[in-house]
Formats: C-alpha cells, sequence, structure tokens
C-alpha cells in the first residue's frame, strides 16, 4: 500500500534558488517521508535546500547516500530563522546522517546539503531521505504480500493478512485481541508507527501499539499504547494479560477520525506517543527494559459494543544508528557480527546491508557465475582462476559457496580481489583445518596477515561453507557461514578478482566455487 501524504506530520518541498525559471521548474517537488529522491552536488551548484514543514514534538532522522561521483556528502537542519540546530554525522560509504532530531517549535525546516568541509572539491549525486524517529528503516511494510504480522485464528478471533492490510477482528465482553510481528528481531529502542482503519465496531472499541511485547496466546507482556473511541488514550503495562495503568484514559484535544495514524518512540525508560505524527505525551517507565517485540492490538466493551474489526496498514519500524562516532570514507566500515541472510539471494544479502546503512542503494556494476573450478597439485604454492575477464572492482561484495575436496589437511581455498597486478593484492583463504586468513602485499611488502582457526568453518572434505567478503574503502570484512570471522584494515585497491587453490605442502586439492556473485559500488577515480 502506498503512504498517504495527507497522513504524515511532515512534508519536503525542494527549494532551489539563483537558477533559470525553467530549471527551477524542473528541479521542484513536494516530497514525503520515506520516498527517497536524488540531488546533485556540481561546482556551479555547491548547496542544495530540502524544506519540510514540521509539528513541535516531532522526531526525525534524515540520512544521504552518496550516489556518483566523489561526492562525501554533508548537511544541516537549519530552521526558518537560519538557525543550524544540528550538523550531520559521518555514516559508512560516504553516508551523512542525523539520528533522532525532536522539532522545537512548529514551522519550516530545511536540510542543506553540501560537500563536507574537508572535501569540498567532491562533487556527485546523493538520494536523500527524510525519516521518522531514528535514520535506519528496520520495516516498511505496505501488507501488500504475506505481511511482517502475525496471522492467527480462534473461535471469537482472528488476525489475516489480505487485500494490503493486516484484519485484527474480536468478538467477546471487555476483552483484547492481538498480535506481533513475525520475523523481526526483538527490539528495545525503536520507532514504530501504523495506520488504523475500523471496518465494523460497536459503540466502544479500542485499538492500540505494543512495545517490548512478549508471550503467546492471551498471555501478553509489555506496554500498551490505546486510543478509544471516546478520543481517550491509555498507556498501560501487560502482565500475562492483566493490565495496570501507567497513564490512565486521558481525553485528547480532539476526537480522531478514522483513518489515523498510531506511533511510539522507545528509549530506555523514555516513551513518546504519536497520533496522526503529533506529540500525545511523553511516559517514563521502566518495568520492562528487555527487548521484545512490536504488536497491534484491539478492545471491546460490554454488550452490545463486544465485537470490532480494525485494519492495520503502512507499518514502519526505524532503529538508531549503532554508533555516533563515524569514521571518514577511508576508514574501515563498521559491519555486524552476523549476517542473517548470508545463505540467501544476493539481493536479499543486499537489502539486509542497505538497511544497516552499510552500502549505498545502487551498486555500478558485477557479474555471476554459476560455478568455478580450480585445481592444484603442486608441492606448495597457489593456482589461481580469474573471473570476470580482467575487469577491475575496489569497492564490494564478492560471495561463493566454496567447496573443497583434498588429500591433506594443509590446503584451502581463496578469493584475490583488488589486484591491479601480480604484486599488489589482497587474498582471503580458508583451510580444511578450520582456518581463516587475509593477506594484503603491496610489492613484496606485507600490509596485513591475520589468520585464525573459527568453528564455523566446516572442514570436512566435499563439505560446503558461504564466504561473503566486503571490501569498502580502507576496511574489509570476511563472514564464513554468516558469522564474522575477519574484520580489519586494508588498503583501497582498485584490481582484478580470481578464485584459487592453495597448498600448503603436495596434494591434490580441487576448488568449487558455486553461485559466485559481485556487485561493486565503486566511485570513479
Amino acid at each position: 500500500m502506498k503512504f498517504p501524504m495527507w497522513r504524515w506530520a511532515l512534508c519536503l518541498c525542494l527549494i532551489v534558488t539563483a537558477a533559470p525559471m525553467a530549471a527551477v521548474q524542473a528541479q521542484t517537488q513536494e516530497l514525503h517521508l520515506l520516498r527517497t529522491v536524488t540531488g546533485n552536488i556540481t561546482a556551479a551548484q555547491p548547496i542544495e535546500s530540502w524544506a519540510f514543514q514540521a509539528q513541535t514534538g516531532a522526531r526525525i532522522s534524515a540520512r544521504v547516500f552518496a550516489i556518483s561521483g566523489d561526492l562525501v556528502p554533508h548537511f544541516s537542519l537549519v530552521d526558518a530563522s537560519g538557525e543550524i540546530h544540528i550538523t550531520s554525522f559521518n555514516g559508512e560509504y560516504r553516508t551523512a546522517f542525523i539520528e533522532d532530531v525532536t522539532i522545537p517549535k512548529t514551522g519550516v525546516y530545511t536540510l542543506q546539503v553540501s560537500a563536507a568541509p574537508e572535501f569540498m572539491s567532491t562533487h556527485g549525486q546523493y538520494e536523500i531521505t527524510l525519516i521518522p524517529g531514528f535514520s535506519h528503516v528496520s520495516l516498511e511494510d505496505g501488507f501488500e504480500g504475506r505481511g511482517s504480522l502475525r496471522n492467527w485464528r480462534l473461535e471469537n478471533a482472528f488476525a489475516v493478512t489480505g487485500g494490503g492490510r493486516l484484519q485484527l477482528d474480536l468478538r467477546g465482553e471487555e476483552t483484547i485481541a492481538w498480535t506481533e510481528t513475525d520475523g523481526l528481531d526483538p527490539l528495545r529502542d525503536y520507532y514504530a508507527q501504523v495506520d488504523v482503519s475500523l471496518d465494523r465496531a460497536g459503540e466502544y472499541w479500542e485499538v492500540g501499539l505494543i512495545s517490548r511485547g512478549t508471550g503467546q496466546g492471551s498471555d501478553l507482556t509489555g506496554y500498551v499504547f490505546a486510543l478509544n473511541s471516546r478520543g481517550q488514550w491509555r498507556f498501560s503495562k501487560s502482565l500475562a494479560s492483566t493490565q495496570t495503568t501507567i497513564r490512565g484514559w486521558r481525553k485528547l484535544n480532539q476526537m480522531p477520525q478514522p483513518p489515523f495514524t498510531l506511533g511510539m518512540l522507545a528509549q530506555g525508560e523514555q516513551f513518546t506517543l504519536y497520533l496522526n505524527g503529533l506529540a500525545v505525551a511523553e511516559v517514563e517507565d521502566n518495568t520492562f527494559s528487555d527487548a521484545g517485540f512490536i504488536g497491534v492490538m484491539i478492545g471491546t466493551g460490554k454488550a452490545p459494543s463486544s465485537l470490532v474489526t480494525a485494519n492495520f496498514d503502512n507499518l514502519v519500524v526505524t532503529t538508531a544508528e549503532q554508533s555516533l562516532e563515524r569514521s571518514n570514507p577511508s576508514s574501515p566500515i563498521m559491519p555486524p557480527a552476523q549476517i542473517k541472510a548470508w545463505d540467501q539471494s544476493s539481493d536479499a544479502v543486499l537489502a539486509e546491508l542497505r538497511t544497516m546503512g552499510l552500502i549505498p542503494p545502487t551498486h555500478e556494476s558485477g557479474f555471476g557465475i554459476l560455478d568455478a573450478f580450480v585445481t592444484n597439485t603442486l608441492a606448495s604454492g597457489i593456482v589461481f582462476t580469474p573471473l570476470a575477464r580482467g575487469a577491475q572492482f575496489a569497492d564490494m561484495i564478492y560471495a561463493a559457496d566454496v567447496i573443497w575436496e583434498t588429500t591433506t589437511e594443509n590446503a584451502g581455498c581463496a578469493f584475490k580481489l583488488r589486484a591491479p597486478t601480480a604484486k599488489i593484492f589482497t587474498f582471503v583463504y580458508l583451510d580444511r583445518k578450520g582456518g581463516v586468513g587475509a593477506r594484503q602485499e603491496d610489492s613484496d611488502q606485507v600490509k596485513l596477515s591475520v589468520y585464525d582457526v573459527f568453528p564455523t568453518v566446516r572442514r570436512d572434505n566435499l563439505a560446503t561453507n558461504r564466504v561473503l567478503i566486503l571490501a569498502f574503502g580502507n576496511g574489509l570484512a570476511v563472514y564464513v557461514n554468516g558469522e564474522r570471522v575477519i574484520h580489519a584494515n586494508a588498503d583501497r585497491v582498485r584490481g582484478t578478482v580470481s578464485v584459487a587453490a592453495y597448498n600448503y605442502e603436495r596434494a591434490d586439492t580441487f576448488c568449487r566455487f558455486s553461485n559466485v556473485w559481485l556487485r561493486a559500488f565503486d566511485r570513479p577515480e
């Protein structure tokens, strides 16, 4: 389902000045939250300004990805008087962001995008997104497919996804029904919002959002932000579905008419509650401090108001940047300890890494190979098979299933990358001892040499190990079967890629590389 513009508390407008009228008309456009648009920083136009209307108490983040040229982006949040409220932090791979900014006063604010002060000579296109809550979009579900909320059915209630929405239906006096996110990791600190409409209901009804939830069936534990048909809101805690009030039913300034948007920002002991993008209240409580699921709920009153059918749509969950102490673009990337989609398609892997903000939204080039084979019968040494017909890459994700068959444990299979010459290269290998290593050489100078043994490596002959290599800037990360085993500095060099079989002693070693793919994110030199 598309996110209707009028439901959001914020909108954006691109303001371009000092340009011919035709250019202004071509560039001026209205933007919505969570809808990414493209700008361009050039020598002739070193600053672009994006303006949006925001309400008091709104919590926003923004993120800029460089997608062409050598641009290292930077931006500031400026109010109508020209006062700068915050400047962006450096993110990964030429990314800039601001995190969880509270709007102090209703009005027009501007995001002014330029090259970073220390990189003012850089230029290129970028993509900018304004995000509710925090800066990483962990979930954005329009329920066009299976949906992210669990489906179930009981005699008096059901939760069913269909027609671009999650329908929650309940019959029974003074009771509740709820369902939770399915497949999203438990979260502690986040922002969540969902659109709510009613199909049918008695005179009295309740709808709400659940935070830090646990439990199954009727045993709900967690926080509940609820709204009722009397134009009241409540924040409570549920323990085995027994409600304890933290803030009792309180009258809203105006009775909302469905459809409306409920939102909640959870951060430590602080909870900010939202209706249609406007802050309703801030609440403190420390009962539930652990991560839990996000859910939605409905409730009924006494007969004859003992039925309700509500539709939930456009569920959005955003989470915070792991650290605000970011490096410059030539520093190592900060990859996660695990990649959940490691054994899935390249699209799934890329989607997960984009969600973390580790890679740009689009790649520049790449290739895929069903199988590549290397045989080595040397007393010691390496045999290579070049890939991609000699094409050169610098910033990349490089992956393959590695299957080995060898007559000794002193042998392994390897990847060569960033190799412009025979004497300049980076080498990643895993061996039958369960070891994984990385080595970088530059004209006989060893610049990196790491090796260790890891239990995630499957050592048996004919075993399959999925290897994923992330090489961005001066960062190198290696994953085996989803587990990060290497994270190191390795100079960024543009070069060819190969696969290899590696003998430490005389052996017959056969390495098969299946489902090979590489996606490059190179910026022009």
